[in-house]
């Protein structure tokens, strides 16, 4: 399949109904194909990458309780948080008592918040505009049914 990523894409997803990432790969696997380049092939250098992003989630995955009040439920939260200057992760008590730190790690998650907003309300409104087409054109054609009725 020839063509540019967003091309082989949509291809792939007008020809499915969707896009799984199982038959990208398989897209991908062909050497003509604009996905090839997007993966890597060397098994090796893909299973090392791969442990990498199992060791990322693992650490992820560890969480502590966080008891803020004696009459409040305590919170759960990771244990450990990314370091977005340094790379790795740091143990929340560290980050907490390291006022430089803490103010990386604060300000990567506002920006992280900030796309999240900007992604929710170029959606939104993508969503309730693609709604408020349907509904146009369905009140549309129950008109003409009307009309020619």
């Amino acid at each position: 399949m020839a063509g540019s990523l967003n091309t082989v894409l949509l291809a792939l997803y007008k020809k499915k109904g969707r896009l799984d990432p199982h038959d990208v790969v398989e897209e991908a696997s062909d050497p003509q194909s604009p996905l090839h380049s997007r993966f890597t092939w060397d098994d090796d250098v893909a299973a090392v990458q791969w442990r990498l992003q199992q060791a990322r989630q693992l650490i992820r995955s560890v969480t502590i309780e966080r008891i803020v009040a004696e009459d409040e439920e305590p919170k759960i939260i990771r244990a450990f948080v990314h370091d977005p200057a340094n790379g790795g992760y740091l143990s929340v008590k560290d980050v907490a008592t390291h006022v430089d730190v803490r103010d990386r790690v604060l300000e990567d998650m506002r920006r992280d918040l900030e796309r999240l907003r900007n992604k929710w309300s170029l959606y939104e409104s993508t969503f309730f505009a693609i709604a408020a087409e349907i509904l146009s054109a369905e009140v549309a054609a129950e008109s003409k049914g009307s009309v020619s009725n």
